[in-house]
């Protein structure tokens, strides 16, 4: 429920307070100039209710046993009932893969035996060999959802089902991922990306780089990434515009943007992920960063203007281009960007931050991965994105049944912090002394819930350094507490940062319940002056060749350990506050090391960071890839370092300086995560106040694990409320920042984490949504407790689409072979969006026969044997894709010349 009400601001002063022609300290004040009314509320969601009628969809008689072992060697034991076999047949149906050709005596497939369990299993299969066999073991709760059941949900009928089985089936297809040219044959032929990649031309338009800035996936992440081009509705399988993945070389960002994970280009036709997006995140995260990255291409290439003005309208956007006068002059402002009327409807600080490109991509991420969070914000552009882009089509997100406990609350607390009423800004110091600012904001009081607690807030420069500084909640005499209507700051800057006027972006609030505001620049007054004439403007450079690696010995309570040194020489006058560099080993599936808190010698303009080397990392070849560099003045300044990369020219391009490396050998490597037992979670809760509850709850989680070498470090878990918020608590071993595990790590040990939650939580049934389990070597075990279930539209406008066709609308071309010329045909049952393009073998696109729209009928054109820019091409076997909203399809021909 939201209370809306007028308001208007006044600027009451700035000022600066002087003594002999020097100002000695700036302040500012602001504050609106008219008292609000009223709170505004998150919304109070119920669950969904979906009516399940008891019936699967109706399939065929035929014995989908059978199928299975003449069609992919698979064998069922006795326990498989014809339900589960069906649906088992229809997941391997769906994925692309070798099939066995009934006209020949020896198999394609080689034969695996199939069992089911009741118990929970990693990933929900596990796959062994047995006397050479493989043996596969799968968990019965994956096929709860598998068939699609009738279902009906605020009196609309559908169908009622999940993709749960289809990442299991996916493992096996792939033996966990290992099997890299299976991977990438389901996700061009299912999904049409490719990641075959000239670098070079791919990234000609926009970052302008080499194979060497970028290197292969890992195995887990492009699982991740089909589990959720699989959760698309049908006819959006394909992603209009998107051709390419590629990922960056672990430990290096983005040279445009180097806090984001992923970039999407979908003028480039191509995602870029960056480690970030993988490395220490969870699944939940993941999944959702995936979604919001093909959402870019959803905006660019599918969505019509009128889709994109109504979405523009009921997020309150509009697009300031011009600076009133005086406005550049105090730093209120940012000219030329985006700005929202609203502060509470977004499901992220970022979706509030950008535009309303991002806003939607936020939207449809959550919307899919975990919608009663979208609910919740804004039910608004959850019903906008069910009717105008899903088609009906929901999502429902439920967590593991004996891992969800009840809060109770007869009072709960889900009202957005107050506006920002006031903010006072005071800088003190002479022109050529450091800075000492701080900053006091207040926000609108109708009483206990409109408070908010600590909350960090990035101030950059107009040159575009930043600082950060958290502002906490203060009392009536200037004392911390845990939340509060007064929130406080203090930083010291250098006398060396930038001159002018900082401002941030933006200022979110937040409550422990969960519930957010942000405020835009145009939602409070800000006026933050730094008179600095010895102002620093050039970010510390690094002196080139002058990397230098180097090992030396440590111990800790009698146990050797090595200790990597990078020292390299350092260009700058003022000072440095920080340094870190990153190393990569040899393994593929590990991820950067990252070495922090460096130090700097300013007699010898060296920097210098460590890395412990315990017995457990890896042993092989260790290489710095990427140093980072900040001044006193905050500029910073980044080097890459890589190696003369691949790609499909096969020409080594060096764009870098290559990378220092050292040999290191270790004793006893571990690459392998712990171990979490996942049939013996226990969690429980008890309200504190069982007569008159309030929300505040103690929770009990209890957990077993074991590691094979390192040991257990930490966990990270996350409990998920009835509105879709995440609350995030860590758990750490007794021993967590020793360098070595003490006792047996082979042994599963018992662990327990007491959480308690806050007065005002939301009633209702809570879970634990995901847990993240860490080993010392810094390998992680990914527990993801949710199932995503899809409820699709009896009628849903996505129909056809290409899995419903039994006879294909791409024709064989003709003649084939052919030398100079050939003749390719297809078929529309509807007008659309088309792309029918030529592609080689290694994923390489070579030419774009027919894009734009079509009308509904049959089509042909002719392929003269000529590339995308009019050079011949050799002789070999090719393929060609038709892309439409029905699907996509491919067919093989050869060029004979």
């Amino acid at each position: 429920m939201i209370h809306h009400f007028s308001v208007r601001f006044v600027l009451v002063f700035i000022a600066c307070l002087a003594s002999s022609h020097l100002c000695l300290a700036y302040t500012f004040h602001w504050e609106i100039d008219q008292t609000l009314d009223g709170t505004e509320e998150a919304t109070l969601i119920e669950p969904v209710k979906v009516v399940l009628s008891g019936q699967a969809v109706e399939v065929a008689s035929h014995s989908a046993s059978l199928f299975l072992k003449q069609k992919y060697s698979v064998h069922l034991n006795s326990a498989w009932s014809a339900e589960q076999a069906h649906g088992l047949l229809q997941t391997f149906e769906s994925i692309p893969q070798n099939t066995n050709d009934p006209s020949e005596a020896e198999l394609t497939v080689q034969p695996s035996v199939w069992r089911i369990s009741q118990r929970h299993i990693e990933n929900d299969i596990e796959i062994k060999i047995v006397n050479g066999q493989r043996v596969v073991t799968i968990a019965e709760e994956a096929f709860t959802y598998a068939r699609p059941l009738m279902a009906e949900i605020d009196g609309v009928r559908g169908h009622f089902f999940s993709k749960r089985l289809h990442r299991a089936v996916v493992r096996f297809v792939t033996d966990n991922g290992a099997s890299r040219e299976v991977l990438e044959h389901i996700l061009f032929e299912r999904y049409g990306i490719s990641l075959q990649v000239d670098y070079r031309e791919l990234t000609r338009n926009t970052t302008q780089e080499g194979a060497s800035r970028f290197m292969s996936f890992k195995d887990e992440e492009l699982l991740a990434i089909i589990s959720m081009l699989e959760e698309s509705p049908k006819g959006m399988l394909h992603t209009p515009g998107l051709d390419y993945m590629v990922r960056r070389l672990d430990g290096t960002p983005h040279p445009f943007y180097p806090q984001a994970p992923a970039v999407a280009w979908p003028q480039a036709g191509y995602i870029e992920f960056a480690e970030s997006a993988f490395k220490s995140q969870g699944l939940d995260y993941m999944h959702r960063l995936i979604v919001h990255e093909k959402a870019h291409f959803l905006w660019e290439h599918l969505f019509d203007e009128q889709l994109k003005r109504d979405w523009i309208e009921l997020g309150g956007w509009y697009f300031q281009d011009t600076c009133q006068e005086g406005d550049s002059l105090l730093g209120l402002v940012d000219c030329e960007r985006w700005s929202t009327t609203k502060q509470t409807e977004f499901v992220s600080a970022y979706a509030h931050a950008h535009d309303p490109n991002e806003d939607m991509a936020e939207s449809i991420s959550d919307y899919i991965v975990n919608p009663d969070k979208l609910r919740s914000r804004s039910p608004a552009k959850y019903e906008f994105i069910q009717n105008r882009i899903m088609h009906g089509t929901r999502y429902i997100s439920q967590i593991r049944e004996d891992l969800t406990f009840e809060v109770y609350n007869l009072y709960p607390d889900n009202v957005y912090p107050g506006r920002i009423i006031r903010v006072d800004i005071q800088v003190d110091g002479k022109p050529k002394e450091d800075k000492e600012v701080t900053i006091e904001i207040e926000l609108h009081n109708e009483g206990d819930q409109d408070t908010a607690q600590a909350s960090a807030v990035r101030v950059y420069s107009e040159r575009g350094t930043s600082f950060d500084i958290w502002l906490y909640p203060i009392d009536s005499n200037g004392h911390w507490v845990e939340t509060s209507h007064i929130l406080r700051g203090h930083e010291t800057l250098s006398k060396y940062a930038a001159a002018g006027y900082w401002r941030p972006t933006q200022i979110s609030l937040r409550d422990p319940q969960g519930n957010e505001r942000h405020g835009g620049q145009n939602d409070f007054g800000w006026g933050l002056y730094l008179d600095n004439p010895l102002a620093d403007d050039t970010a510390p450079q690094y002196v080139p060749g002058s990397m230098k690696l180097s090992l030396s010995e440590g111990s800790e309570r009698g146990r050797a350990y090595q200790i990597l040194t990078a020292t390299w020489d350092v260009i700058e006058e003022n000072g440095v506050t920080f340094v870190f560099a990153y190393a990569n080993d040899e393994i593929e599936d590990t991820y950067s090391r990252l070495a922090e808190y460096g130090t700097f010698d300013p007699k010898t303009n060296k920097a210098r960071v460590d890395l412990i080397i315990p017995d457990y990392f890896p042993s092989g070849r260790y290489e710095i890839n990427y140093v980072n560099m900040q001044d006193d003045a905050l500029n910073r300044g980044g080097v890459y370092f890589t190696r003369p990369g691949h790609d499909l020219r096969d020409e080594p391009e060096a764009i870098d300086e290559k990378p220092a490396s050292i040999q290191i050998k270790t004793t006893r490597p571990d690459t392998a995560p712990p171990v979490l037992d996942l049939n013996n979670i226990k969690i429980s809760a008890v309200p504190t106040k069982p007569e008159k509850p309030d929300g505040e709850t103690i929770v009990d989680i209890s957990f077993r694990v074991k590691d094979n070498i390192s040991g257990y470090r930490n966990t990270g878990l996350y409990l998920r409320d009835p509105q879709g918020t995440e609350h995030h608590f860590w758990h750490g071993g007794p021993d967590q920042y020793n360098i070595y595990f003490v006792g047996d790590p082979t042994v599963y040990k018992t662990y327990e984490k007491t959480i308690v939650l806050p007065v005002g939580s939301i009633p209702g049934t809570w879970g634990l949504a995901e847990m993240n389990v860490s080993d010392k070597a810094h390998n992680v075990l990914r527990a993801n407790f949710t199932e995503i279930v899809r409820f699709e539209v009896s009628e849903a406008s996505a129909k056809p689409v290409a899995d419903a066709w039994y006879g294909l609308p791409l024709s064989q071309n003709w003649p084939n072979p052919f030398n100079s010329q050939t003749t390719i045909s297809y078929f529309l049952n509807r007008s659309g969006s088309v792309r029918l393009d030529v592609w080689a073998l290694n994923g390489q696109r070579i030419a774009v026969l027919r894009e734009g729209k079509a009308a509904a009928g049959r089509h042909s054109l002719v392929w003269d044997g000529l590339d995308r820019h009019g050079r011949e091409v050799a002789s070999g076997v090719y393929l060609y894709r038709l892309i439409t909203d029905q699907g996509v399809f491919t067919q093989k021909l050869t060029l004979i010349k």
